[in-house]
């Protein structure tokens, strides 16, 4: 038997009822070009920073908390003066919303206060700083002894984030996301890398202060390198033109030592915050770090990551070890309380796993889309023919792309007997080439199944085949020759069949009542670029997608929702004789800004029933399974499929949509599986309900059939889609068929 339970502690006081001190926030001058709650919080920074770093935080705009009064209660920082006034004792209870929001984020100041004088305690084996989301992240300064990167510029160092929760009942769970970070060695800085890795600019996409701001390191994006400006180059101030180099002498960010290098400094363009339209702002870059996450470095060294990739499994076991370890000691004194284990989580424990019903030709059932193979597909493909072709290929390339072109046709005719016809072309020398060819002849209604030679740019060879609406799937040639094995031919097949209109299985019970599935996001809050949304059937057969025209910050604005809204029910009434879904179900990636008036109005006009549920894919504390084995000793593992924690009171829960036997004997009980942080916002059906069409919805992928999305089908696809829109021609892929799966 095991047990199933939470990667997280409690605190050992309840916070249902908390005094603090209230306090009006004044500021020196107008700030109209501020959002108030942005400008109160910055405040509150400025006055806990002032006080020792005591926990501060907003209340409303122009009201600050703290949970001891304030002695200092004047402060000014970055040409912003606040003063606190009019003190007055008052109490947060945790059952109410606003006020267990305050209560959190309190909370996460005293872990932060803890954790520095953890770090302080550790003669240096420690650094205690703020992460992603202001929340307390703890990191060994000695390199992890599990990871032997043998870099010249980087090492892997072990950290856990600190995720508090605060129950309506006053429970103060703390949850732990641990993994590794890749860090740069004390020498490499952005400067460093200018100078001894020119080529990799282009792949660094974040950076870091070296020196921090108010407690805090600052990152920014890094837009590029500025000509003809030095570290002597000035720029204008409220107090006349000054320097780069004497600007960051004054504010004392130059190290100890380094003003000569500092001085001799090449000048970056950087970006602060998520509006790309923002105006990018000078950097010297031997003040700045690069930032290595796992996405640059398979940019700029991929055979490092390559090579580190084994040592980068952690098991959950291991991985439990190490968070209790770094967190070992910290208190929260300020609330007058301890970390302790959790207690009486059976309350919080619930197994959602549906019944795995998925169809496939000839009313044949099965638990896998992998099943596809035995069966054959439940519906055959749409698009009249599929055009194999070779484009930037040597004759050896050619030759060959002949045979892998040849298995993947017979795999596809395998899987359902009215197949599109098949008609190969002649190879094309480059994208160029394929654009002169489509623009004298271009197939109607077809996919290109392209065999990319080595140097071919699939970027520009995508662009043209979207310019004349044609569907597209490649493939590499360059492969060592142990690639081509059946299960890789197997997973080109799903790919060619599904974006040829054809669908590998559908689901055969979806739970509740739900007829039309909405998957909607942003598209990148760093980039303005439009919002969008997928539709599936309750069998997981897709509608299509919608592209709204613009995005505004974080939130699709509500005409926008609005819109995205009437498109997606046209979708499903055109293809169901215009009958109305009995329910739809929405699912934000992320979290839900925009408006749930929309939802209310659109309701009302349709006579639609709609939910609304927050999918939300990183930041939560894993789930795992505890036994016991030979001799009392404790046994770690993951979670089976559809275990959750509900957190009692917020119609919220996290819920592991893999289990490791899943991932196969060589990675399950080597790496630790993440679950989904599922929320409901509204709707009156119940979440355990949207729970398992969650997890429904992730059994089908449509272009792999050995490993299925960790996400549900609408905000993985959604996912992947933002990716490709950054990427490819906005105005090459707007000509594309809406109903093919471009993404895949």
């Amino acid at each position: 038997m095991t047990e199933l339970s939470l990667a997280a502690l409690e605190l050992d006081r309840k916070l249902d009822v908390l005094p603090v001190y209230c306090y009006r926030l004044t500021f020196d001058r107008d700030h109209e070009d501020t959002d108030p709650t942005q400008l109160t919080r910055r405040g509150a920074r400025m006055l806990s920073g002032a006080n020792g770093w005591c926990a501060v935080t907003d209340d409303g705009p122009w009201r600050v908390l703290s949970l001891s009064p304030l002695k200092v209660l004047k402060h000014e920082w970055g040409g912003t003066c606040c003063t606190a006034c009019d003190e007055t004792p008052g109490v947060l209870q945790s059952r109410t919303h606003a006020e267990r929001g305050a209560i959190q984020r309190l909370l996460n100041q005293c872990l932060m206060h803890g954790g520095r004088k953890l770090a302080y305690a550790s003669n240096g084996h420690l650094e205690a700083e703020a992460g992603a989301g202001n929340l307390v992240r703890l990191t060994t300064c000695q390199p992890s002894e599990r990871v032997k990167a043998g870099s010249d510029y980087l090492d892997a160092f072990q950290s856990v984030t600190l995720i508090p929760e605060v129950l309506p009942d006053g429970t103060a769970l703390v949850g732990f996301d641990v993994r590794h970070r890749l860090l740069p060695q004390p020498h490499v800085t952005l400067d460093w890398v200018i100078r001894k890795r020119p080529e990799w600019i282009e792949g660094i996409r974040r950076v870091r202060h070296r020196y921090a701001s108010n407690g805090q390191y600052g990152s920014a994006d890094l837009i590029g390198m500025v000509a003809d400006r030095t570290a002597l180059s000035t720029f204008p101030t409220p107090k006349g033109e000054v320097s780069l180099l004497d600007y960051h002498e004054s504010k004392g960010n130059i190290p100890d030592d380094e003003r000569e290098a500092v001085a001799a400094s090449q000048v970056v363009h950087v970006r602060y915050g998520r509006d790309a339209r923002a105006k990018p702002m000078e950097h010297l870059a031997a003040l700045l770090l690069p930032m290595f996450d796992f996405e640059t470095l398979s940019n700029i060294d991929s055979r490092l990551l390559e090579r580190i990739a084994s040592s980068l499994k952690w098991p959950v076991g291991e991985r439990l070890k190490a968070a209790f370890r770094l967190v070992k000691g910290l208190q929260v004194s300020e609330l007058g309380a301890c970390l302790q284990p959790l207690k009486d989580t059976h309350r919080y424990l619930r197994t959602l796993k549906p019944e795995f019903r998925l169809r496939f030709r000839g009313a044949a059932v099965a638990d896998s889309e992998k099943a596809v193979l035995r069966h054959g597909a439940y519906r055959g493909m749409t698009r009249k023919l599929v055009v194999p072709l070779v484009v930037g290929g040597t004759d050896l390339e050619q030759e060959a792309a002949v045979r892998h072109f040849q298995e993947v046709e017979r795999v596809c005719r395998k899987w359902h007997p009215d197949l599109t016809s098949w008609k190969t072309a002649a190879p094309a020398d480059d994208a160029e080439a394929l654009n002169q060819r489509l623009g004298q002849r271009k197939p109607d209604n077809t996919l290109l199944l392209i065999g990319l030679g080595r140097g071919a740019d699939k970027k520009k060879i995508r662009d043209v085949a979207y310019r004349y609406g044609l569907a597209t799937q490649f493939m590499r040639l360059d492969h060592p020759p142990r690639t081509y094995q059946p299960s890789y031919y197997n997973n080109l097949a799903a790919g060619v069949f599904s974006k040829g209109g054809g669908v590998l299985c559908a689901i055969d019970d979806m739970p509740g009542d739900t007829d039309l599935f909405i998957g909607l996001d942003l598209g990148g809050v760093s980039q303005r670029a439009p919002g969008l949304a997928f539709l599936f059937t309750r069998e997981g057969a897709q509608l299509g997608w919608q592209l709204a025209e613009a995005q505004r910050g974080e939130r699709v604005e509500d005409a926008v929702l609005g819109d995205l809204l009437e498109r997606s029910l046209q979708a499903y009434r055109q293809v169901h004789l215009g009958a109305l879904p009995r329910r739809i179900a929405l699912h934000r990636d992320g979290r839900l800004f925009e408006s749930l008036d929309v939802i209310r109005n659109f309701e009302r006009d349709h006579s639609v029933q709609v939910d609304v549920l927050e999918v939300v894919k990183s930041g939560c504390p894993p789930l795992y399974r505890r036994g016991v084995v030979a001799e009392n000793k404790k046994a770690f593992r993951n979670p089976e499929v559809g275990d959750a924690f509900e957190l009692p009171g917020l119609d919220e829960l996290i819920i592991a949509t893999y289990s490791g036997e899943e991932l196969g004997s060589s990675w399950g009980d080597k790496v630790t599986v993440r679950p989904l942080r599922l929320r409901k916002r509204y709707g009156e059906t119940d979440l355990h309900t949207l729970a398992r069409q969650v997890v429904l919805l992730s059994r089908i992928h449509g272009a792999s059939l050995y490993r299925h999305p960790r996400l549900p089908v609408t905000t993985h696809h959604a996912d992947r889609f933002a990716t490709l829109r950054q990427e490819c021609n906005l105005d090459d892929l707007s000509k594309m068929d809406r109903l093919c799966p471009v993404y895949l």
